[in-house]
């Protein structure tokens, strides 16, 4: 019974919202961003800015990327 409802459950969920590869480079465009600082892998966004980089540069690129992506994770920021 339980599995039943969880697979009922499961199949009602709508899929998560993925960012395309069109997506990053409107991003890239509107944020006027360097290539290497956003880039789309294999289904995944990459944004590797570097170190130097604007907080108005990094801020665009997170609001434009949260706008319609809202589930961001951060991977790799460890100091």
């Amino acid at each position: 019974m339980i599995s039943l409802v969880l697979a009922m459950a499961a199949a009602a969920m709508p899929p998560a919202p993925r960012l395309t590869e069109e997506d990053v480079r409107a991003i890239r465009a509107t944020c006027q961003l360097p290539e290497t600082w956003l880039r789309y892998r294999a289904g995944e966004v990459h944004m590797t800015p570097p170190k130097d980089a604007s907080d108005e540069k990094l801020g665009c690129m997170l609001r434009e990327a949260i706008k319609n992506f809202p589930k961001v994770g951060f991977v790799g920021n460890e100091l």
